[in-house]
This record gives C-alpha cells, structure tokens and sequence, in this order.
C-alpha cells in the first residue's frame, strides 16, 4: 500500500512538471518575436502587455546607461514602476511618436 501511494505521489508531481512546463513554453512561445526597440511606437507600447512593457523598459535602462556612461543597473522593482508610469504618461502625450524620443526625459541623460 505504501508503495502505490509513493508511487501515485510521484506520478502526480510529474505530471504536474509536465503540465506547468507546457503552460511556460506555450507562453514564452507566444510572445517571442522579435521587436525593434529604436523603431518602438508610443502606440506599440501602449497596446503590449505589462510583460513586455516591463522588458522594453530594462532594455532602455540599458541603452540610457551606454548615453551616461555609467553601466550600473538597479533591478529596483518600485523604480521600473514609476519608469512605466513615467513612459506611459509621455506616450500618451505624444501619440504615435518613437518610444526612444521619450527616453532623454525619463532617464535623464
């Protein structure tokens, strides 16, 4: 009896590896295409999901600090939010503008 639950306990955890390892592939698969960050519309942005609004916005965290010169990178939660808030509402003002002529005034350089 012990070895069919032990048995059932780790069919169960496999299948659930397998189950949540789908959803992740399926997803990554999904929302792999490719996207020229200097081409970027305000109104691409708006329209991407959090997800990758979050990552347009580390990679211009990258580009900002290749303009300064300074190549430190603070993976601050709270300072990515209130970078997104900021390119949001500059996107919004601007309209159809490229993502890369709001960046001066958010990153400061």
């Amino acid at each position: 009896m012990l070895a069919k639950f032990f048995s059932f306990r780790i069919f169960s955890t496999f299948i659930a590896v397998v189950l949540m390892f789908l959803v992740i592939t399926t997803r990554v698969a999904n929302s792999s295409e490719e996207i020229d960050m200097s081409q970027l519309t305000c109104t691409e942005f708006l329209a991407m999901d959090r997800m990758p609004q979050v990552m347009s916005l580390v990679w211009y965290n990258g580009f900002a600090a290749q303009k300064r010169g300074t190549f430190v990178f603070t993976p601050d939660r709270d300072n990515l939010s209130e970078q997104k808030d900021s390119l949001t509402t500059a996107c919004e003002a601007s309209g159809n503008d490229l993502v890369v002529e709001q960046l001066p005034t958010i990153f400061s350089y």
